[in-house]
């Protein structure tokens, strides 16, 4: 009896062992599978990594470009307002400048003007006078003839009345 009881333990061993082995083999080769899965899953999430990280040095990398060129756009900028404020200081200068030329020649131009003024009254002058020689050399002239003219008849009469003596 007790024979056929370890025959049977020992079958029903035997039996549990192939089921375990069994079932640890299939377990084994599900294991294996998700672990080449996961192995293949972690190889394409490697590959997105350095996928990743080399879009991350692109972009690292343009963004440094982009400092560069806003450090050099804040420069030129820079560059701009001082030779835009130096223009404006030249600008302002000039703007003196001509004011107080434009003044300088307003004043000249009202000197001028009163001179010519002062010159035009002088001209009216000589006019005036020289039209009061004129009209008096006009009367002389006059007078001269009617004195040559009385001389003459005077200068008759004397030689008439010389020649009825």
């Amino acid at each position: 009896v007790m024979c056929n009881n370890f025959i049977c333990t020992s079958k029903r061993l035997s039996d549990d062992i192939k089921s375990f082995k069994t079932s640890s083999s299939e377990a084994l080769i599900k294991l294996k599978k998700d672990l080449e899965s996961s192995h293949q899953s972690i190889t394409a999430k490697d590959v997105t990594l350095a996928n990743l990280r080399q879009e991350i040095e692109s972009l690292r990398s343009a963004i440094q470009k982009e400092r560069l060129a806003h450090k050099d756009t804040k420069d030129a900028l820079a560059a701009c307002q001082t030779e835009l404020q130096s223009t404006g200081a030249d600008l302002e200068r000039y703007f003196q400048v001509s004011e107080n030329d434009r003044k300088k020649i307003h004043s000249a131009y009202l000197e001028m003007r009163e001179k010519a003024v002062q010159e035009s009254l002088k001209c009216n002058k000589y006019e005036t006078e020289f039209c009061m020689l004129k009209n008096d050399k006009e009367n002389c002239e006059t007078k001269l003839k009617n004195n040559q003219k009385e001389l003459l008849r005077l200068s008759r009469q004397l030689k008439t009345s010389k020649s009825g003596f």
